[in-house]
């Protein structure tokens, strides 16, 4: 008895010649079961069963060998990401003091004074919002107000007025189909 998927492995890595060339795996498949017909050995291959215990050390071996594979990877990314990350926020530190330098440069001995003092402006922020004014605020109170009342009006147009709880409603009902 032959399994196959010895035979499937070694296949797939192909076979070789008396001269160390490779060729298709069907042909090595047909050098071996002319081999086997020739020493009048009637081949009969297996398809399924355990893997043989040569095998599964192999395999067990490649599977420790993977995972500690993966973990170094893994950890080597998250390296280089940081390192990566790193650079960018020291490159963009040194330029916007280099900017800053430079403005300074332009104005001259006034504008080392007024680093120096604090009073130059900061650079803003890509993320930084803008001040709100103060009578914007009551306005705002109207925007979230103006939301309810969207929810207001979906709930009328399906039947439902003056519905103080939304849980309250019953999604299972006649109007809701």
């Amino acid at each position: 008895m032959i399994e196959i998927s010895i035979w499937l492995n070694q296949a797939v890595r192909g076979f070789r010649d008396k001269r160390g060339n490779t060729f298709p795996h069907m042909v090595g498949f047909y050098h071996r079961i002319c081999k086997l017909l020739f020493y009048r050995i009637k081949p009969v291959f297996v398809f399924d069963g355990a893997p043989p215990q040569l095998k599964r050390d192999t395999l067990a071996r490649r599977r420790m060998k993977r995972s500690k594979e993966s973990r170094a990877a893994k950890l080597a990314s998250q390296k280089i990401l940081g390192n990566y990350l790193q650079r960018q926020a020291v490159a963009q530190r040194l330029q916007r003091q280099t900017m800053a330098m430079e403005s300074v440069a332009r104005v001259g001995t006034e504008g080392i004074h007024q680093l120096l003092r604090g009073a130059a402006k900061r650079e803003k922020d890509l993320f930084e919002l803008p001040d709100i004014p103060k009578n914007e605020n009551v306005e705002s109170v109207d925007i979230i107000s103006s939301s309810d009342s969207e929810t207001d009006i979906i709930l009328e147009n399906v039947g439902f007025k003056n519905v103080s709880d939304v849980y309250q409603v019953d999604v299972t009902s006649s109007k809701f189909t």
